[in-house]
């Protein structure tokens, strides 16, 4: 027996066509009695038209509308009348797209990972040539220094040795001739050849000294310039893999970028496919 808050209950059902023959019946039955039931008839008919006019034009999503007919029934069952059922064709979209969430999630986290993946390799790989080519270049400096350090060493060496032994020819020689002098009277005639030819041996001593040096010097020269050109050529060739590995790690960290935002495409893809057919 039909009565009016069953009545109530089947208004959903009636309007959307989904009640059995013979509950249909029954319910056209008692409305062709009821004038309240005639109107709250219309009244859900008007709303539920309103509510679907409403999100349309609003161009709402498909949660929104959702939230929307769940947020005006919780008024309406605080009232106590009927729902307004929420259209199945909504319900069905919002339905697939919470089943494919989990999908676009997986899909959104493995481009995240693997933009991780590429950016870690990629500052890994610049971190290591740049210390590389510090090390490298660092070396040459390093040798370099070392190189010109020795140099002015030798020089010095071969400097010391001319004064000590040029000294010792002009003075402890010749003190030697002197000292002979005394002796006999011939060393006396010898004398002043004999300091002469000490004067010329200090002067070719100290003639040979000074080239040596010389030598030692230019020597000096040349490899300290074989040295800045070595350190140059280094910092050249440091630069270029440096710069290199910089335009490399750019090009990874802008396909990371890429990856990612494929990730984001492909899960924003997934969560817009359609969703599967009533069966």
């Amino acid at each position: 027996m039909m009565d009016h808050k069953t009545f109530m209950k089947l208004i959903p059902d009636y309007m959307d066509g989904t009640l059995s023959q013979a509950d249909r019946e029954a319910f056209e039955a008692f409305l062709a009695t009821c004038e309240a039931c005639q109107k709250a008839i219309e009244n859900y008919r008007t709303i539920s038209q309103a509510l679907q006019r409403a999100a349309q034009e609003a161009e709402l999503s498909d949660e929104a509308q959702l939230r929307l007919y769940e947020r005006f029934n919780e008024e309406r069952r605080r009232r106590g009348e009927s729902l307004i059922k929420i259209p199945a064709d909504l319900a069905a979209r919002v339905k697939a797209k919470a089943t494919l969430a989990p999908e676009a999630a997986k899909k959104a986290a493995q481009g995240g990972r693997d933009a991780a993946v590429l950016a870690t390799d990629s500052s890994v790989h610049l971190a290591r040539t740049t210390g590389q080519s510090g090390k490298r270049l660092g070396r040459k400096v390093k040798q370099g220094a070392m190189h010109a350090a020795q140099n002015v060493v030798d020089v010095a060496k071969e400097m010391g040795q001319t004064i000590v032994e040029t000294g010792r020819i002009v003075t402890v020689d010749s003190f030697q001739v002197l000292r002979e002098v005394p002796r006999r009277k011939r060393n006396l005639l010898l004398a002043p050849p004999k300091l002469a030819a000490n004067q010329v041996k200090a002067g070719a001593r100290l003639m040979t000294g000074t080239t040596k040096a010389a030598a030692k010097t230019v020597k000096s020269g040349a490899v300290m310039t074989k040295d800045a050109v070595s350190v140059t050529a280094t910092g050249m060739v440091e630069s270029a893999r440096l710069g290199k590995t910089v335009a490399e790690s750019t090009s990874q960290m802008a396909q990371a970028g890429g990856t990612l935002l494929q990730g984001m495409k492909e899960a924003a893809k997934t969560i817009a496919a359609e969703p599967p057919a009533n069966e």
